[in-house]
């Protein structure tokens, strides 16, 4: 299983945050009954919610453990292995589609936006976001990041009728982003160059144990809340709503672009 997914459920940091608003805003726009088809599902958290709202979900994933867990998870929901650019799904089969977060994975976004346009009805709804360029950590498993322009511009080269929307966040969560940018490549550096392997032969063992082990949250910084169920039907989003998706209202500390896109009818 990759570690490309974060999981929010339970949490209130602002990732976590912004992902399941990003799903509420989603509930928001669609109805009750409405075929949904949610793009790069992970562990499902998001299918989930978007079931406890009504829709007929089917959750897609490429990575098979994943599409096992989130079945194990949702018994109720439906769930699939499926390469986006290579949907295994007619024509026209959905009222929506629900794609958060995924476009950056892939090499093409346009072929990506294509299959999203081709297996959606006429009229039917494309939500789609992705981080803003200027604000990520930039992953290895983000293949191509986007500027806020460049990303609605390709949104609407694939769909014509697109809303601008975006989520922001605040100056502090800028400078954890920024330590954890600091972090991953200094990992990956040490990676690189074996420097992990020398720091488990000079170092005592307890040590390097310590430093696999996150750093436990400040006060103010990440909790971890109980978790009874492995996805709560929906999952609990505190009600501090900073994070929530709205209307472009400028680029300062943007963090993520979300396209509202409608299919024009045939």
């Amino acid at each position: 299983m990759v570690d490309e997914y974060h999981d929010p459920v339970g949490k209130s940091d602002c990732l976590s945050l912004t992902h399941l608003e990003r799903y509420r805003f989603a509930c928001e726009n669609l109805k009750p009954g409405e075929r949904v088809l949610d793009i790069a599902c992970g562990p499902g958290y998001g299918s989930a919610m978007l079931l406890a709202h009504g829709c007929n979900v089917t959750g897609a994933d490429y990575d098979g453990e994943l599409v096992a867990a989130a079945q194990r998870a949702v018994p109720h929901g439906r769930f699939v292995a499926a390469n986006a650019l290579a949907l295994p799904f007619d024509d026209g089969s959905f009222d929506a589609v629900v794609s958060f977060e995924t476009i950056e994975h892939v090499r093409n976004g346009a072929a990506f936006l294509g299959e999203m346009h081709r297996v959606l009805r006429p009229g039917g709804l494309l939500l789609c976001s992705t981080p803003n360029i200027r604000h990520t950590s930039h992953p290895p498993y983000h293949i191509k990041e986007y500027r806020v322009d460049e990303f609605f511009e390709l949104v609407c080269r694939a769909f014509g009728n697109v809303e601008t929307h975006a989520q922001y966040f605040r100056v502090r969560d800028c400078a954890r982003d920024r330590a954890r940018f600091l972090r991953d490549r200094a990992m990956r550096f040490a990676v690189g160059h074996g420097l992990h392997l020398a720091a488990k032969k000079m170092l005592p063992a307890a040590l390097v144990r310590s430093l696999r082990r996150p750093a436990p949250p400040s006060s103010d910084d990440a909790q971890e809340l109980p978790r009874e169920n492995p996805v709560p039907m929906p999952p609990a989003i505190p009600a501090d709503r900073f994070y929530r998706v709205r209307h472009l209202e400028g680029r300062f500390l943007l963090r993520a672009m979300v396209a509202v896109a409608t299919k024009e009818m045939s």
